[in-house]
């Protein structure tokens, strides 16, 4: 998008949702997973969301049943950007490969309906952090849960990336950890700030060893540039 007010989102946004019980425990369970899985993902789909948490429960009072067959969940979801000293790195390996941040896209200056407040979240891949219920009701007949996530607003162009040739695949693969690994220095921070100390001791562990992984791939990288000296 060429508007600037659009691009590099980062905040925290809200999705207010119902669901059945079933599909709740179904969120629920994901925390019974290693950290390393505990991630839902939207790959083709088109999210709205809101920076304004009123609007999630509006949305879950308008679909909510008189038979109480669904139950309100309010999705919080950290909206984070690749860590600059990260990106940097891979525009210096990969000039020619373009970074963008249409992952979460902030409409409320061009909607129709600007009291929303709209985020648009492209795509998105959510590392789960916690399941908890809400200490406010909202005038609910039930207190809703929270759904507490974190996705990385940075996508590459595969066109560009493409052009790289033999280097493209190298170029995904970097990438992706340097998403991972962002992803999970937040998620570390967050254990530490909320007192979850499993978590916390596992996010550690994946962290070191995707940083072993993005300096693997820098080698592989060096030693192809050595070929052609």
């Amino acid at each position: 998008m060429s508007q600037p007010k659009v691009n590099n989102f980062q905040g925290i946004v809200f999705r207010g949702i119902v669901l059945p019980e079933e599909d709740l425990k179904a969120f629920k369970n994901l925390l019974k997973l290693p950290i390393s899985d505990r991630y839902i993902a939207v790959p083709l789909g088109i999210l709205s969301s809101s920076e304004n948490k009123t609007i999630a429960v509006e949305f879950i009072k308008g679909h909510l049943k008189p038979d109480n067959s669904v139950k309100p969940l309010i999705c919080k979801i950290h909206v984070i950007q690749l860590k600059p000293s990260l990106l940097e790195k891979y525009k210096k390996k990969f000039p020619t490969s373009v970074v963008s941040t249409i992952c979460a896209v902030d409409i409320k200056d061009i909607s129709f309906y600007k009291r929303e407040s709209e985020i648009l979240l492209r795509g998105p891949f959510f590392q789960v952090l916690r399941v908890y219920f809400s200490k406010e009701k909202y005038n609910l007949k039930f207190y809703p849960e929270i759904l507490e996530m974190v996705m990385v607003n940075a996508n590459r162009d595969h066109i560009s990336t493409m052009q790289l040739g033999d280097q493209s695949d190298i170029a995904r693969r970097i990438f992706g950890i340097m998403v991972a690994v962002t992803r999970i220095e937040f998620a570390l921070q967050f254990c530490k700030e909320n007192k979850m100390k499993v978590d916390e001791r596992a996010y550690s562990a994946l962290l070191q060893e995707k940083e072993n992984s993005m300096i693997c791939y820098v080698d592989i990288i060096l030693h192809n540039l050595a070929l052609y000296v």
